[in-house]
């Protein structure tokens, strides 16, 4: 990166929704990202994915039966004593922790957030101390202390009213001695605690305003000094980093920024540099030319590389694009004719035995044609239907439907008549047929007398 702090790649872990948190290893090889969906990511330094943790089951109603969370994500973390493992906690009130070794991408341990009342609390930070100790800042205002490889799945040490039970503790930070714990809410707080005895703040530090859920406080590096952001209530100017004592959290400092207020936090203890995220999407970086080292030294001393014609221009390239065959000089005499042939074209387009159209739908007022229904609006099956929809043929006796076309076949005998010229004989008729079958078709009288023998 260099003085014009472009990055060298852009990744999206899960498409439309942010980025809740970051935390790079600590060897910093890896970066673990969690979004606001359910499963957390881990990248190396190249933008290369290596691990996506598994979705868990929303209909299961014990968490700890599922395989990983069911609600968005709020907190991601390393575990101080093991690259290999991290910790995340959701909005479904639960603490997972996670192996890159395991390739069956399993949480490997559940413990739960509870309220006062025995009901959910989702989890908004999470802290881990000497690999033992997990704080956790939850949705209702309480902290609540876990210890790891701990049989129970709640909490060893809750302090439930620890910050307004309407708030949300965004931010949970161990001091290097593990003794103290420091925590942020919505409520406009930073309190300070002894974990020793976690029954009351130490001190505590008011009307440090922030609007949203994942604002930070942080210690310094020697931890005589606490930073938190704090936001105006518009989210515009007025914001900025407040600097407080590291014992009593008295207000030291007031660092302001140009645009919106800070929401996340970092100091670096090696390089000796702030980062501080603001709600209004720039990344502010702070340092000393003589006290710090590297980082964005390095990109601000080092000149932008110089354009090279050949390079690949994209986005808000200034230069002009010409395309090829557009000048003049390299016209050819056929884009005359090429404007000519072009409207030949729509003319032929416009001819519909030329251009082969398909013929149109019925419509109603144009005649029939090649199987179209003339003066009818109806559609070809409905016509056919209402012609054969009642037959005529039922009502007309057979016999006289024959004796129709008799005159006619004996006055111009053409297909049986002419075969049988020679051999037919001369057809005699009984006109008499008719009353005998109608007299044998009386009901005859039942004579028990005429009875059979069985």
């Amino acid at each position: 990166m260099d003085s014009t702090l472009r990055p060298f790649r852009t990744i999206t872990p899960a498409e439309g929704v942010p980025i809740r948190g970051l935390a790079f290893s600590r060897s910093g090889d890896c970066l673990l990202v969690a979004p606001g969906s359910s499963q957390a990511k881990v990248y190396d330094r190249d933008g290369k994915e290596l691990y996506c943790c598994d979705r868990g089951d929303m209909y299961i109603v014990d968490l700890a039966r599922t395989s990983g969370h069911v609600a968005a994500l709020n907190c991601a973390a390393w575990h101080p004593g093991n690259d290999r493992w991290f910790l995340t906690g959701s909005a479904d009130s639960t603490v997972r922790g996670w192996d890159l070794e395991d390739r069956g991408k399993k949480s490997i341990m559940v413990v739960k957030a509870r309220s006062r009342m025995g009901k959910k609390s989702g989890v908004a930070s999470i802290a881990v101390r000497d690999a033992k100790l997990i704080a956790t800042g939850c949705q209702d205002g309480s902290i609540q202390l876990f210890t790891l490889g701990q049989k129970s799945m709640v909490a060893g040490a809750a302090m439930h009213g620890a910050h307004a039970a309407d708030s949300t503790v965004s931010s949970v930070r161990f001091s290097s001695d593990h003794s103290r714990l420091l925590s942020r809410a919505t409520d406009g707080t930073v309190k300070l605690w002894d974990v020793r005895q976690f029954k009351a703040p130490v001190a505590s530090a008011e009307k440090i305003d922030n609007f949203y859920d994942i604002a930070d406080c942080i210690f310094s590096p020697d931890e005589r000094m606490v930073l938190s952001g704090f936001t105006s209530p518009d989210g515009k100017a007025g914001g900025g980093i407040a600097v407080l004592d590291g014992h009593t959290l008295a207000p030291q400092q007031h660092i302001g920024l140009a645009r919106g207020g800070a929401v996340r936090l970092l100091w670096h203890a090696k390089i000796n540099q702030l980062l501080a995220g603001t709600n209004g999407g720039d990344a502010v970086v702070y340092y000393d030319e003589k006290r710090s080292f590297r980082g964005a030294l390095m990109c601000a001393r080092r000149a932008p590389r110089k354009a090279d014609p050949f390079d690949m221009q994209f986005g808000d390239a200034s230069g002009t694009i010409i395309a090829p065959h557009s000048l003049k000089m390299f016209r050819d005499d056929n884009l005359e004719r090429q404007k000519s042939t072009f409207r030949k074209e729509v003319k032929r387009r416009q001819d519909p035995v030329a251009s082969r159209i398909p013929e149109r739908p019925v419509e109603p007022g144009r005649s029939g044609k090649q199987g179209r229904v003339a003066g009818v609006t109806a559609t070809l099956s409905q016509y056919v239907a209402k012609q054969t929809s009642y037959d005529r043929t039922r009502d007309e006796d057979p016999r006289e439907a024959i004796l129709r076309h008799a005159e006619k076949a004996d006055a111009d005998p053409y297909w049986v008549a002419p075969a049988y010229k020679q051999t037919q004989p001369e057809p005699v008729f009984n006109f008499d047929a008719e009353d005998d079958s109608a007299s044998s078709k009386k009901k005859r009288k039942f004579d028990p007398s005429k009875r059979p023998l069985i």
